[in-house]
């Protein structure tokens, strides 16, 4: 059984998307087996589907979300990604949720800037879906999970501090 893997993306349009995304993919040893993107003008909004062959993939699709996070910070993305069983055969089939290897199945974040009063001002809104911990790796697992939200928040802050306090901004 060849299994795959699909990373749906989207994100306000911008240069360097699709280059991020598949030289991930292709540092960790991936093999891009199928990509279709689109560009929403109307909206302003790039729309990718990407899927990679997940053998001798050096990225563990259950800690997938944590080693992809700094490239969907960096271009404001919304992700999702699913593994696919049988690739290529007439009962090819995406794995349910739940069946995969993965524990977070889903990741969505929101960002909103309004210029008022003479500053900015910026509203996070960040949305996980994940599967419960088994009991054994609790311990180990649960305080990552519980500082991935505050880190996610974090990073883009201060990042976004520093430019604007950076001379010659």
């Amino acid at each position: 059984m060849k299994n795959t893997a699909i990373l749906l993306i989207s994100c306000p349009d911008q240069k360097g998307v699709t280059a991020a995304i598949s030289e991930f993919i292709y540092r960790s040893n991936g093999n891009i087996v199928h990509a279709d993107e689109h560009l929403d003008v109307e909206h302003d909004l790039f729309l990718l589907r990407i899927e990679w062959d997940l053998e001798g993939f050096a990225v563990d699709m259950r800690t997938f979300a944590r080693y992809f996070e700094p490239i969907a910070q960096r271009f404001n993305m919304s992700t999702r990604i699913a593994e696919v069983a049988d690739f290529h055969k007439s009962d090819e089939h995406e794995l349910p949720v739940g069946n995969d290897h993965g524990y977070m199945w889903r990741l969505y974040t929101y960002w909103r800037l309004e210029e008022k009063d003479g500053g900015v001002y910026l509203q996070n809104e960040s949305v996980a879906l994940s599967r419960t911990v088994p009991v054994i790796l609790a311990w180990l697992v649960n305080p990552l999970v519980k500082s991935m939200p505050r880190n996610v928040i974090t990073h883009p802050l201060l990042h976004t501090r520093k430019v604007v306090l950076s001379p010659g901004s």
